[in-house]
């Protein structure tokens, strides 16, 4: 069994990281998404409060395991997504899960052939730190050297490199756009996306949602989202519309 395992606060997850989901599901027989509630505010203006990513999460987990039923998992990522990355590569090095990382999803970790993490090429390193180290035996014993553990880098995740590839992975996803169109929704990024909220344009907003959404789920989400607007971050948003207009 070939496992892929996705890790993320996701503050929302947009269309921009359903191209790590698409790509993890392209290389794998069974992916595990470890979703993080942490909220996010850091003097931006926009508040995504831990009760609104706890909203949002309900909505996404439903969605993304009824459509991809059987071969996709949703799990909160407790302490963090990364450290239950790492407990999901210590179960298959041991050959026993006891902190649960794969056995919700059903996964007996002595039947994994291979593990791999997906993730954006700019995170790779909070997982590869400790390859060709000392403690390189202690967090991945010799999987990594006999080829059964996996970093990949997703290009699109942070906009960059050749999409070309990406785009044959999310085609069936998106039927109606063009590439063109596709390539705009791949290279989504989380900061541009919460910039794109203060428009209140929530039509807009829903295109970079990820496709899996019905359109009601995503006019759910839209709403959960303009909880977190402020008067600051809805200035700003119209100073930088004043500007592309002079």
């Amino acid at each position: 069994m070939k496992v892929g395992l996705i890790g993320g606060g996701f503050k929302p997850f947009t269309s921009g990281h359903f191209t790590l989901l698409a790509t993890a599901m392209a290389n794998s027989d069974k992916v595990i998404l470890y979703y993080g509630l942490a909220g996010r505010k850091k003097g931006s203006g926009y508040d995504y409060s831990r009760e609104m990513s706890q909203d949002v999460f309900n909505i996404m987990k439903v969605a993304i395991e009824r459509t991809y039923s059987g071969q996709v998992y949703v799990e909160l990522g407790k302490p963090t997504p990364i450290v239950k990355i790492f407990q999901a590569i210590n179960a298959v090095k041991d050959g026993e899960d006891p902190s649960s990382a794969l056995s919700p999803a059903g996964i007996n970790p002595t039947q994994v052939e291979t593990i791999s993490v997906f993730s954006g090429p700019e995170d790779l390193d909070k997982y590869t730190k400790y390859l060709g180290t000392e403690k390189e035996e202690q967090y991945f014993g010799d999987l990594n050297q006999v080829g059964r553990l996996n970093f990949v880098p997703v290009e699109s995740a942070d906009g960059e490199g050749d999409l070309s590839a990406i785009l044959d992975i999310v085609r069936d996803s998106y039927p109606d756009l063009s590439d063109e169109e596709m390539t705009d929704r791949v290279k989504m990024r989380g900061s541009v996306f919460r910039s794109l909220i203060a428009s209140r344009d929530g039509a807009k907003i829903s295109q970079y949602l990820p496709p899996f959404l019905t359109d009601e789920e995503k006019a759910k989400i839209v709403e959960i989202l303009f909880q977190g607007l402020t008067e600051n971050v809805f200035r700003s948003y119209v100073q930088q519309i004043l500007k592309s207009n002079r």
